[in-house]
């Protein structure tokens, strides 16, 4: 019995030996979450040190997943093109990237703007670049990597292939469909698709709300027609058949020119006037054409599929019944005795459904993105860009697409020079290309610029305007 006592007196502290114990274990445990959580927000706050990749040729900028900020793009004289912007999760190899919604709209809105700013703010990545791996869903942005390029002479080099809605303010005037009689549609394969065009009218006073409509020249062909609606106006549907148009009223009409022979022109030519008793009689009347200039002469330039590239290009909406077509085509000519012609696909983003191709003479191709052809003894190519109607409900679009082309006298590589790379390996405010940036005006001295120095002519040796005596 004698070690009955000892052993009782070892029972009674064990269970303070292992409460005590695991009290400490949890307390350790809970240390250590907590030093990581410091070294994890310690590594978001922002470094305000933007750093160059020269591989990649893009400025990098630590960001913190828990502050807002923004980055500035600058072309100068130029308008910005290109914008990459890509949000990391960190950057490495394999890191998860993408765009936050702010990157995304914010980046797409500087398309063609001389200087803009990029917005993010603290946010997941939700458009990823490539398909992510199950780890990287719900991954903040802690880097952001940006680069751009500067277009220059943007308003001689750019043409868009879907036209804008055209809208003139004018009292009177002749509406007809196209300047020439020359057929604009050259391949047997687009005769079954129908072509939709539309000019917006409005008077120079705007309490004017009475137009008079006549036609001058009732010539159409199979199928073709005229649409007329507007502000307060029915639809009126003009056709071979049509003899008169009633007075209408409203404060616009659109007036809509569907051709549904692709081998011919629609001739009929028809007169409008607003508020006949209140117009002068020597008012000259101008003539307007319904489908607008589609070709160009320039010996370089870009070619976008619409006005507002990269947001998402116009889906035509069709009859319920069946599915129809409308083709946007866009003509490149040689500006002189140039033969070869040099085209890169810069940008492609169509949906199924829409087709992208080129007609040469007797040949059709279509390009792939980043893909560059060269085409020798070309004297017209035709840019076909054919949509699909959206028949019923909502049909998605995408981007559309951004050419470049080049003519030259010679087989060469282009360089597609009128698009400078901005200089990322400075910081905001001087990035700009030296060709889109302004000129230096010389200094003057009131209204003079200043006289040059000549070497022997220092102001220490002169007093007074006499040399100094020896």
């Amino acid at each position: 019995m004698a070690w009955f006592f000892p052993l009782c007196l070892i029972l009674m502290f064990v269970p303070l030996i292992v409460s005590e114990s695991l009290s400490c274990t949890w307390i350790e445990h809970n240390a250590i979450e907590e030093d990581d959580a410091k070294e994890v927000k310690l590594k978001r706050i922002p470094e305000n040190k933007p750093t160059y990749d020269p591989k990649r040729k893009t400025r990098l900028y630590n960001v913190s997943a828990s502050v807002a900020g923004t980055l500035e793009l600058d072309c100068g004289l130029c308008s910005i093109s290109n914008v990459d912007v890509m949000a990391h999760s960190e950057y490495s190899k394999n890191s998860c990237q993408g765009l936050t919604q702010e990157l995304k709209t914010s980046s797409m809105d500087c398309w063609w703007k001389n200087n803009c700013t990029v917005t993010y703010i603290p946010s997941i990545i939700v458009f990823p670049e490539k398909e992510m791996p199950p780890y990287c869903f719900g991954k903040e942005t802690n880097v952001i990597e940006l680069k751009y390029s500067c277009v220059e002479n943007y308003g001689t080099l750019m043409n868009d292939v879907i036209p804008k809605v055209q809208t003139i303010q004018s009292n009177k005037g002749y509406i007809q469909a196209i300047l020439t009689e020359e057929k604009a549609f050259h391949s047997d394969h687009l005769l079954s698709q129908i072509r939709r065009f539309r000019i917006q009218i409005k008077p120079k006073n705007a309490s004017c709300t009475e137009v008079h409509i006549s036609l001058r020249n009732n010539i159409f062909q199979q199928g073709n027609r005229w649409l007329i609606e507007g502000d307060g106006i029915k639809c009126e549907s003009i056709n071979k058949n049509t003899t008169s148009i009633p007075k209408l009223n409203g404060s616009f009409i659109n007036v809509n020119l569907n051709l549904d022979n692709a081998g011919l022109i629609s001739k009929s030519i028809f007169f409008f006037e607003w508020c006949p008793s209140n117009q002068p009689n020597n008012e000259a009347s101008e003539t307007y054409y319904m489908i607008p200039e589609n070709e160009s002469r320039n010996p370089k330039g870009i070619i976008r599929s619409h006005s507002y590239f990269p947001w998402n290009y116009p889906r035509p909406v069709g009859a319920l019944d069946k599915h129809l077509w409308t083709y946007y085509l866009y003509h490149i000519r040689p500006p002189k005795s140039d033969k070869f012609l040099t085209l890169k696909m810069d940008k492609l983003r169509i949906v199924d459904g829409d087709t992208l191709n080129f007609i040469h003479g007797e040949k059709t191709f279509t390009l792939k993105e980043t893909e560059t052809r060269v085409i020798e003894g070309c004297q017209r190519l035709t840019i076909n860009f054919t949509l699909l109607h959206a028949v019923a409900g909502y049909y998605p679009t995408d981007s559309g697409f951004l050419l470049f082309y080049e003519w030259s006298d010679i087989i060469k590589r282009s360089s597609f020079d009128f698009l400078l790379n901005a200089n990322m390996k400075k910081k905001a405010g001087q990035q700009v290309p030296l060709k889109c940036q302004q000129k230096k005006v010389k200094q003057k001295n009131n209204g003079e610029e200043k006289p040059k120095r000549k070497k022997n002519d220092s102001p220490k040796s002169k007093k007074n305007g006499k040399k100094k005596s020896a």
